[in-house]
C-alpha cells in the first residue's frame, strides 16, 4: 500500500490481509505481542479509510483484538478474547 500525504508519496506499508475491502487483518506470531501492534492496526485503518480491523496473535495463548475506527478517528477500544475460550 502506498501512503500519501497532501498528494505526496511518503512511503509504503504492507498489510497482511484486507477482506472484502472492509476488514484489515494483521497477523502476529510472537511469544509476546509488542505494544505497537495495536497501534499498527490503527494506522492501517487511518491510511486505508477502512473502519474495522482484526489483530490475530498466535502466541502461547492465542488471542484476537478487534479495532474499530470511523472516518480515520478512533472511536472504541480494542477487546481481547482468548481464542481457546470459545467467546466471540
Amino acid at each position: 500500500m502506498i501512503v500519501f500525504y497532501k498528494g505526496d508519496e511518503l512511503g509504503r506499508q504492507r498489510i497482511d490481509l484486507i477482506v472484502d475491502e472492509t476488514l484489515v487483518v494483521e497477523i502476529k506470531s510472537t511469544f509476546d505481542l509488542r505494544h505497537g501492534a495495536r497501534d499498527q492496526v490503527h494506522n492501517y485503518l487511518h491510511a486505508t479509510r477502512l473502519e474495522v480491523g482484526l489483530l490475530l496473535h498466535f502466541g502461547p495463548r492465542p488471542k484476537f483484538y478487534r479495532v474499530i475506527s470511523t472516518n480515520g478517528y478512533d472511536v472504541s477500544a480494542e477487546s481481547a478474547v482468548s481464542a481457546q475460550s470459545g467467546n466471540t
